[in-house]
């Protein structure tokens, strides 16, 4: 009888093992694509302000600034869209989300003056606040635990791979001159209506949960659904919920997402430039360079989240890849001061994929501590937290470089960010969501 009960139980594990790669090749792919378009569209005026900052007369601080107003839509409507994925429809949550960003992405081809970028990058974070949380919600419909920091790890790696092949494709459209427009003007309208047809096929192709895909039966469907810990939509009310996030636990994941963001986001707008002073290159010798840490950052974040689910341990992984990023960011500084621009680059390229690889296990950490009713509002409560440190991070690079004239000042700062984030980190160790 033992015996009979444990054959059975192995089929349904190799059954459900059979079932987990078909949705890691039908599934995750349009997701990874749906990010990609997030973070190409956010992040692509790194490599525009390389000829729009001469263009439109624009400072560090100015352009500091401008890529942080981005972060004051989440401030406001990351919470909300949270909610509205788990309790109505994550699918068609990030239909609206991808089809609105993409318009107003498309839309920075037209400006002529700072004012009116300030303008559509608060427009921009409107448009896309609670997309992340929407995408985790979906795929907690899809994923187990066993499965969490892999699968959120693949999802980012969007990010540094929207960098890495959309940095030559930049490098290239940065020499167009047509039609009066410069070659920042067409890359920002190129790779702003992409998203916008992504959103609408997402309509047929990125199903809300298992039981809605056409490529699953129906008691395959059951069985998938069975096997992740993610149910139907909270039941409590809206207030409870939201008293629900004011835990310590979720305080502090808020703040580990916080400070790792900062260091991530300040990176990642700012490297291109980096680059460029640096060495002395041109803007689109720049662009091209800047490719090399998002390529570190790819292999880094598929290896620490295949370890961290192979052990299914958390804390220590994500306390080791904040760390790294300190250390790198603290000697990209050091090196910089001396004059040795290798090995301050490479530092810093390392510090890059050190900040990208902790994110998936932060957001892993996230799941493990958030649950029930406190999920999506838990979720968006942390990424809205986080993202604004996108408005703090890029505004103080922007004005240290300013006022210093030095580019190492800015690195300092983005390096104690982790150091408050290691702090914390060892804080939440013995910090519990309560009932």
């Amino acid at each position: 009888m033992v015996h009979k009960k444990e054959t059975c139980a192995l089929d349904v594990e190799a059954q459900l093992g059979a079932l987990r790669k078909r949705v890691v090749w039908r599934f995750l792919p349009l997701c990874v694509l749906c990010y990609f378009c997030a973070m190409l569209d956010r992040t692509n005026v790194s490599l525009a302000a390389l000829q729009m900052k001469q263009d439109l007369g624009m400072s560090d601080a100015a352009y500091g600034l401008g890529v942080g107003l981005f972060y004051i839509g989440y401030l406001v409507l990351e919470i909300p869209g949270a909610i509205i994925a788990e309790r109505w429809n994550a699918q068609l949550w990030i239909v609206r989300i991808m089809v609105t960003w993409g318009l107003v992405s498309s839309a920075f081809c037209l400006i002529q003056s700072v004012e009116q970028f300030y303008l559509l990058r608060v427009l921009l974070g409107v448009a896309e606040a609670g997309f992340f949380p929407a995408m985790l919600v979906l795929m907690s419909r899809w994923f187990g635990a066993e499965f969490r920091a892999k699968s959120i790890g693949i999802l980012i790696t969007a990010a540094p791979l929207s960098a890495l092949l959309v940095a030559p494709l930049s490098s290239w459209l940065l020499t167009w001159d047509y039609f009066g427009w410069r070659g920042w003007r067409w890359m920002l309208l190129l790779q702003g209506l992409p998203t916008v047809f992504v959103g609408i096929a997402c309509l047929w192709l990125l199903p809300n949960r298992p039981s809605q895909a056409r490529w699953l039966t129906p008691e395959e469907a059951t069985l998938l659904e069975k096997h992740t810990d993610s149910g139907p939509a909270g039941t409590h009310g809206l207030l409870h919920t939201l008293k629900q996030i004011g835990q310590p636990v979720i305080l502090k994941l808020c703040l580990i997402q916080f400070f790792n963001n900062m260091a991530m986001v300040g990176c990642t707008f700012w490297s291109p430039l980096v680059i460029k002073q640096v060495e002395h290159m041109t803007p689109d010798q720049a662009a091209l360079w800047s490719a090399i840490a998002p390529g570190l950052s790819l292999i880094m974040i598929v290896l620490g989240g295949w370890s961290s689910d192979r052990t299914q341990e958390r804390f220590w992984h994500t306390l080791g890849f904040v760390g790294s990023c300190f250390a790198m960011l603290v000697l990209s500084a050091i090196f910089l001061a001396l004059d040795n621009d290798v090995l301050s680059l490479g530092s810093l390229f390392v510090g890059y994929a050190a900040a990208y690889t902790a994110s998936p296990l932060i957001w892993a950490l996230a799941y493990q501590r958030c649950g029930g009713a406190v999920f999506a509002a838990g979720i968006g409560a942390i990424n809205m937290v986080g993202n604004t440190s996108g408005l703090i991070g890029t505004f103080l690079f922007g004005e240290l470089k300013e006022m210093t004239g030095q580019i190492s000042w800015g690195l300092i700062a983005l390096a104690v960010a982790q150091l408050c984030g290691l702090a914390v980190i060892l804080s939440l160790r013995k910090t519990s969501l309560k009932p």
